[in-house]
């Protein structure tokens, strides 16, 4: 009777055992996928085709967290100060580069963008993504975490230097110049992410919680603030308050809204006001748009449209006005990658293969004797 009930024990600890040694091998397994897809490729410099352009590092986390593997970081050439990081968006192998810390502007990103593609020369166009400033009207009712992409509207070349002129003796101004619309490719790309918006078959909304899903840390972080803090005030009507928050302005002075819109953001496909200044004057920001017919302003596409084939996105952060604060910095940026990501998607490899590299576009303006744009904003390519 009690070698049976041993017999019996044993059996019951052998089963137990079974068991657990089957839970061991299956979390071995576990941690050794978890580990496989934590070891990062490494590339050949030549693979990589595609530049992502950030002015802020708050705009390059939902870059990274928006990739759909990471690759070990490589080393740019001597000199070279911009920060790198490397990654797969679909099929592209792409390079997110962003500008020193302090740095902004036409001039900076015309510095990172001669860094970039003399360190990787297989670049064959780049996307500047990040935030913007929305000059808000009836007609389209923008709202803070909507996007901008610049496209090509009439006369204008879907970004314009809205302060690169003459300004004349009675106040008036006259724009001079002209930037380069983006390559035929990308303007592709942006009419079927416009069409699968119009069929409701967008993937933005589902990319955005897909990455607060999987990235728990900075789910908080990259979320709506909520509709409670987008918050427009007429144009004469300046900010009161010292916090940055608007705590002692006078709410009674919001401009009224339609209240039923839904949160997800809204894709915009127009003009995009690039210059060298700030704008918090909401009557600067009106005659801008008034002007160019922009729906958006920004301080860094200027200086790199007329030197590489580029398409800008920006999400809207602030209405260029004294109340503008950083609240919407981290939403803004993860819709505009967003947005990015998911027009990346209907650009193929092979179209991007037969582009040319970026820095024989460079070399051959040289060879001319001159640089593409601004000649004060791009370094020389050697």
């Amino acid at each position: 009777m009690g070698s049976s009930k041993k017999r019996l024990g044993k059996r019951k600890r052998t089963r137990q055992m079974g068991t657990d040694e089957k839970s061991l091998v299956g979390l071995g397994r576990t941690r050794k996928e978890r580990f496989e897809q934590e070891k990062k490729k490494k590339l050949n410099p030549d693979e990589y085709t595609v530049g992502w352009i950030c002015a802020l590092s708050d705009e390059v986390v939902p870059a990274f967290l928006l990739l759909d593997e990471e690759h070990e970081r490589l080393p740019g050439r001597v000199n070279d100060g911009n920060s790198y990081y490397f990654g797969r968006m679909g099929e592209h192998n792409v390079i997110i580069a962003t500008l020193p810390m302090g740095s902004y502007g036409v001039t900076s990103a015309a510095t990172v963008v001669s860094h970039l593609v003399t360190s990787f020369s297989s670049i064959r166009f780049c996307l500047m993504v990040g935030i913007g400033a929305g000059i808000p009207t009836l007609a389209p009712d923008m709202r803070l975490g909507d996007v901008v992409v610049s496209i090509p509207n009439n006369q204008l070349p879907g970004v314009v230097e809205f302060d690169m002129g003459t300004e004349l003796h009675d106040s008036s101004f006259t724009r001079k110049g002209s930037l380069n619309r983006p390559p035929v490719f990308l303007l592709t790309a942006a009419a079927t992410l416009r069409t699968e918006i119009s069929l409701a078959r967008s993937r933005i909304p589902a990319r955005i919680a897909h990455v607060q899903q999987r990235h728990t840390a900075t789910r908080g972080r990259f979320s709506h603030p909520g509709k409670d803090k987008d918050r427009l005030f007429p144009g004469d009507y300046p900010c009161e308050s010292d916090d940055r928050a608007c705590g002692t302005c006078d709410m009674s002075r919001l401009v009224t809204r339609p209240c039923n819109r839904p949160t997800d953001p809204i894709v915009y496909f127009g003009t995009i006001a690039s210059g060298s200044k700030l704008v918090r004057n909401p009557r600067l920001r009106d005659q801008i748009g008034k002007s160019y017919n922009a729906l958006c302003i920004e301080m860094e596409a200027a200086g790199i449209m007329n030197n590489l084939p580029c398409l800008v996105i920006r999400g809207i952060s602030d209405y260029a006005d004294s109340h503008k604060n950083d609240i919407w910095h981290h939403y803004a940026a993860m819709t505009a990658s967003a947005c990015a990501r998911e027009l990346l998607g209907y650009v193929t490899a092979t179209v991007v293969r037969a582009e040319r590299k970026v820095h024989l576009r460079l070399e051959k303006t040289l060879e001319k004797g001159g640089y593409a744009g601004n000649t004060s904003r791009l370094g020389r390519i050697c």
